[in-house]
């Protein structure tokens, strides 16, 4: 039989749940409205966020995303930029000798 008389807490003036650990009742107190929102706001982000960029595993692959973003390939350009900078010095580097490199502390 269900017991629908409601128990407030003396101190607190809180309903009490009615579960209790070693002497310790539970107060029936909401989440904090703020605390709420955030919690619904990260769940609209990452529904949108698995949406737009790559994110979801499948069988053969995974999903790509609606943006096409792709990380393999930013590193790709970013290293071909790098490469380009420091072309000029590779070139000087590869018509010279071992002998004739020195360590620029002994120079």
């Amino acid at each position: 039989m269900a017991d629908d008389k409601k128990y407030i807490d003396e101190i607190s003036g809180t309903e009490v749940t009615g579960h209790e650990w070693d002497g310790i009742e539970e107060l029936n107190t909401p989440m904090p409205r703020w605390w709420l929102g955030l919690l619904y706001l990260s769940i609209v982000w990452a529904v949108i966020y698995a949406i737009l960029m790559p994110s979801i595993p499948l069988i053969k692959g995974h999903f790509k995303g609606v943006l096409g973003h792709s990380d393999r390939a930013s590193v790709v350009t970013e290293l071909e930029k790098l490469h380009a900078m420091r072309a000029d010095n590779f070139a000087r580097l590869s018509n010279v000798s071992i002998k004739d490199l020195r360590d620029p502390k002994n120079a």
